[in-house]
């Protein structure tokens, strides 16, 4: 017989309703386990204890009161659960703030998904800063550039311009910081 066993067939053995069997496999273990045979004990004198209690007097039309007050409440409305005061389920304040962090939520997401859509040109400044120069600047060199190059064309011949260097250190600006 394990630990386990031996609890669960205390209370029988003290109600002897064990067989002749089980009684002594129970009694070998108590023999064995002398922690065993203190908490038979205890469970006995406190058994006695119980049955010296006397029992409780309850008024007349105790239970039957107590019956019509059980089957009021399961049979009709819940009053113990008061919604006052309450929208959704929520109390005010905790409507409100959950409303206002919906509104954070959507308006932050619709300024991130606008952002991307105009491919990062809104108000968030998230260019390289070494291109600080103006487009409109970058322009005018290109076609400074190209028609420097259109006018050498003119003037020289198609040999003469693969052979020719042009120089450009005049065309280039230096930004400062």
């Amino acid at each position: 017989m394990n630990r386990y066993q031996f609890e669960d067939s205390i209370s029988d053995y003290l109600e002897n309703k064990l067989n002749l069997s089980q009684r002594k496999e129970f009694e070998a273990f108590l023999e064995e386990n002398h922690d065993a045979s203190e908490l038979v004990n205890s469970i006995r004198i406190n058994l006695e204890i119980m049955k010296k209690i006397p029992p409780i007097q309850v008024n007349k039309g105790f239970n039957e009161r107590l019956l019509v007050s059980v089957k009021k409440k399961a049979g009709g409305s819940n009053e113990s659960v008061k919604s006052k005061g309450l929208i959704l389920g929520f109390k005010p304040i905790q409507l409100t703030v959950l409303t206002g962090l919906i509104f954070m939520f959507f308006f932050t997401s619709f300024e991130i998904f606008n952002y991307f859509d105009d491919g990062g040109k809104t108000n968030l400044n998230f260019s390289n800063p070494l291109e600080t120069r103006d487009k409109s600047d970058e322009n005018k060199l290109k076609e400074k550039a190209v028609n420097q190059i259109v006018e050498k064309n003119d003037s020289t011949s198609s040999k003469n311009l693969n052979n020719q260097n042009i120089d450009y250190s005049k065309n280039i600006k230096f930004v400062k910081d």
